[in-house]
């Protein structure tokens, strides 16, 4: 069995096997574009393990305690541990554990990894299963990156993506998941492009952090997000991020450090490198929303947030005063005769 094919062998009635993640980068390598060395694991190799190991008979016996469909929240959760307990009791033996070595041996060498998720049924026009579903960089050695994919295949029954598949309708005692096996390459920047804007197909977005990807996709790092015309090409807002962190290579994965102090600005330091008319456009969307504020005579509304916010520091700073100690104060003024007649009434 072929369990491993290479973007180059990908045709398109393999886009089942090996999901639409995989399935785009085939795609990106067959029209030339540079990607990182890949390999996908498909659905085969998934299918090969859960009845070998016996897993498929309690996945479904788990499944039909009660129609999936009628499922409460706790239930999808009791049966969500239950199944991802099976699969993390279990290792990659036999056939396919010689298999597998073998490819990721020859092929990846000593190279650190990325260990992704490619389901067939994510990602599709009707539905998105991002973030629900396990990836895993920075992982080094045989051993590791077997145990890698076998998280990324319980990842498929976790709650989130069971709940997920009930919401949509999706059989899952169909459910299925290959797995993209991919160099992990260390760039000082790292991104997600959103082709279509989920608020506005009219436009493009573009969200950036410096380090690995892994702290945007997590959600634990702020990105800069850039707003596009998909039509006119020109930058339409852009939002800087407080630059604080990034996620770096470790021995054993991943880690969040403190970003250099050298690369808090560097976007910013960067513009001067751009054409004129590219960088006044880029200037001039980051200051969007208070020059549109302006332009719309809406100054004062500003005014207004400026007033509450001073009303708001004057209340606090009364908190942080007892009123023994104002009275304190007042008499001692008094006494030596500073009194200006403010704390007195008429």
């Amino acid at each position: 069995m072929n369990w491993i094919l290479t973007p180059l062998e990908v045709r398109p009635d393999h886009r089942n096997r090996i999901g639409p993640k995989a399935y785009a980068l085939s795609l990106l390598a067959r029209e030339g574009f540079n990607i990182p060395d890949t390999l996908f694991l498909t659905v085969d190799g998934y299918n090969e393990f859960v009845d070998a190991a016996g897993i498929r008979e309690r996945i479904l016996l788990e499944l039909n305690r009660k129609k999936f469909k009628d499922m409460r929240w706790e239930e999808i959760w009791d049966c969500a541990t239950r199944i991802r307990h099976i699969f993390l009791k279990k290792q990659i033996t036999g056939p396919l554990q010689s298999y597998l070595t073998e490819k990721i041996q020859s092929h990846f060498s000593e190279k650190t990894l990325a260990i992704r998720s490619s389901a067939p049924d994510e990602d599709d026009s009707g539905s998105s299963f991002a973030g629900l579903h396990e990836s895993f960089v920075n992982v080094r050695g045989t051993s590791s990156i077997l145990d890698h994919i076998l998280l990324v295949w319980a990842s498929l029954w976790s709650d989130a993506a069971l709940l997920y598949r009930q919401e949509i309708g999706l059989d899952v005692e169909k459910s299925a998941m290959a797995v993209v096996l991919q160099e992990t390459v260390t760039g000082r920047r790292s991104g997600v492009v959103f082709s279509q804007n989920p608020n506005d197909e009219t436009q493009v977005m573009i969200e950036s952090v410096f380090g690995l990807n892994q702290g945007l996709v997590d959600g634990i790092i702020e990105p800069d997000r850039w707003i596009l015309d998909r039509d006119k090409k020109t930058v339409l807002s852009h939002k800087p991020a407080q630059r604080k962190h990034w996620m770096i290579p470790s021995e054993h994965g991943v880690k969040m450090a403190s970003l250099p102090e050298d690369l808090a600005g560097v976007v910013m330091r960067c513009l001067a490198k751009l054409p004129g008319e590219i960088r006044l456009a880029v200037e001039m969307a980051t200051q969007e929303e208070a020059e549109r504020r302006a332009m719309e005579g809406e100054l004062d509304i500003l005014e207004e947030a400026w007033r509450q916010a001073e009303e708001i520091a004057g209340i606090a700073d009364n908190l942080l005063v007892p009123q023994s100690v104002e009275e304190f104060l007042r008499q001692e003024k008094r006494k030596a005769g500073l009194d200006d007649g403010d704390d007195h009434d008429d």
